[in-house]
């Protein structure tokens, strides 16, 4: 049965400041982490295709089905991105986790609410291109 994207298990995940291909790569690690919740891939929220790094890319993670056999290396980026993660507090640090667990992370704030809670992150390429 598919959850509706406004049940207590569902975060909402929005990039910045990538193009396509990194967003996916984001959002593949999420979609290993939660496979039965999560959005097929990275959708433009705002912006447009002449402007890829002015896109919002969005997606809505279901954390109610994790996934615990997840092993693997950390996933590579090619640039950095901003992630905007927000939802009730515990789906969120579950999401949170699961990005810290696959790239670098910088803590960039979190901002609380009534009933939901908003974390900011930079994931940072480790692996930057040659150039």
């Amino acid at each position: 049965m598919s959850r509706s994207p406004d049940t207590e298990h569902c975060v909402s995940v929005h990039l910045t400041d990538c193009g396509h291909e990194t967003a996916s790569v984001v959002f593949e690690v999420l979609r290993e982490a939660y496979p039965q919740g999560c959005d097929a891939g990275p959708v433009p929220a705002r912006g447009t295709a002449e402007a890829e790094h002015h896109v919002v890319w969005s997606s809505t993670v279901d954390t109610a089905t994790p996934r615990t056999d997840r092993a693997g290396a950390p996933a590579a980026l090619v640039e950095d991105v901003r992630a905007e993660i927000h939802g009730a507090a515990h789906p969120v640090r579950q999401v949170r986790d699961a990005l810290a667990a696959a790239f670098a992370t910088e803590d960039h704030g979190t901002v609380p609410g009534e009933h939901e809670v908003e974390v900011r992150l930079r994931l940072t390429a480790t692996h930057r291109p040659v150039g």
